[in-house]
């Protein structure tokens, strides 16, 4: 039996001033080719469906017209709601969609009791928060590992049996460090924790067979059975030299298969430093998203617009200035920076030490309240 993992779409994202749209819509059109191609039994969607708890119609349009193929080719989905994503909005229509073959679980409670698909079972955990859980089952967990412990414990995942998992968090490996993709939250310099998603070691999913992990935009392992399928699209300029890819899930009894299918993008996304002119030389892709950092050493009239005239997808520029030193000067791309990871740094940078549990839960409590910790 074959499943085909995707995660971390993040439908409606703009590349600075670009709208990705027509970028995801290809790369999704790429995707149902590809399960075609392989006669996938089911699709799975692991998290961050959307960009943002408010999509435009434009990405819900582009989700509509996916999942509308996905129906006529008659193929089976699985999708869980990510950090990213709006659990309610995400919610809408799933009792329908179930009649359909599409399952979406974005509750706490739908995370218990697994899909039986072919004799396999598929659990599906939506990204999920201390306060989730302790709600849903009255307990007083403080942690994420905690918290998602309960849930693992009253899955009762019977281990005679094919059991695979779709879960959204920060999952730290085995053996190693957590390598970004560079369009995820700012990791914390503690190392456990990525923008407001505290990390859980990989070792939590032992019972499961395979588990399908979205969140992390680079493809990698975290453990023999856990595997980060990666973002669809290049989000950041550090993703230049990153390589995007499906995963393929081939599952024979207890015994799992996978294979990475590389992905072909409409525009790519590329880092060039140098200067104006070496740039506007350079052999690079001119189809492609530039992020260009110049090593002009005098600010020039109108640099993006010269840029423009041979990479028409250029979406940044900056100056290298050799005049500043990294190890005196912080600096911090708020852009990628969520309000809770900034107030966070502040409380740091005025207290000379970080925040308490209990402080970062009121502050990420307060701040989703109020509908501004996106």
């Amino acid at each position: 039996m074959k499943f085909l993992q995707l995660c971390d779409l993040h439908i409606g994202k703009r590349l600075k001033e670009f709208s990705l749209l027509e970028d995801q819509g290809f790369v999704l059109d790429q995707a149902l080719n590809l399960a075609q191609e392989e006669k996938v039994d089911a699709l799975f969607l692991a998290g961050d469906i959307y960009d943002s708890t408010l999509p435009s119609n434009e990405a819900t349009a582009l989700l509509d017209k996916f999942l509308a193929r996905v129906h006529a080719m008659h193929l089976p989905c699985f999708i869980i709601s990510g950090n990213h994503d709006s659990p309610e909005k995400l919610h809408f229509g799933s009792a329908i969609f179930k009649d359909e073959g599409i399952h979406v679980a974005t509750r706490v409670e739908e995370a218990l009791t697994p899909v039986v698909f072919k004799g396999i079972n598929i659990y599906l955990l939506p990204f999920i928060r201390p306060l989730d859980v302790n709600s849903a089952f009255d307990t007083d967990y403080r942690t994420y590992s905690d918290a998602i412990a309960e849930v693992i414990r009253r899955m009762a995942v019977d281990p005679t049996k094919t059991n695979l998992l779709l879960a959204h968090q920060t999952v730290l490996p085995l053996d190693g460090k957590l390598p970004l993709g560079g369009s995820e939250d700012i990791l914390s310099e503690d190392g456990v924790a990525v923008g407001d998603v505290s990390a859980i070691s990989a070792s939590l999913f032992h019972d499961f067979d395979y588990v399908a992990l979205g969140h992390i935009h680079k493809p990698q392992a975290v453990a023999p059975n856990a595997r980060y399928g990666g973002s669809i699209l290049k989000y950041h300029r550090d993703e230049a030299n990153s390589e995007k890819s499906f995963t393929l899930i081939e599952v024979e009894g207890k015994t799992i298969k996978i294979s990475a299918k590389p992905i072909r993008f409409l525009h790519d996304v590329i880092h060039l430093t140098g200067s104006l002119d070496e740039i506007l030389a350079a052999k690079a892709d001119h189809n492609a998203y530039l992020f260009a950092s110049l090593t002009d050493t005098s600010l020039l009239e109108d640099p993006m617009a010269k840029l423009r005239s041979v990479y028409p997808y250029a979406a940044w520029v900056d100056y290298v200035t050799h005049e500043v030193h990294a190890s005196k000067t912080k600096t911090i791309d708020i852009e990628h920076v969520s309000k809770e990871q900034l107030f966070a740094d502040f409380f740091a940078e005025q207290n000379g030490a970080p925040m308490s549990e209990e402080q970062a839960q009121l502050v990420h409590d307060l701040l989703s309240d109020k509908g501004v910790n996106e």
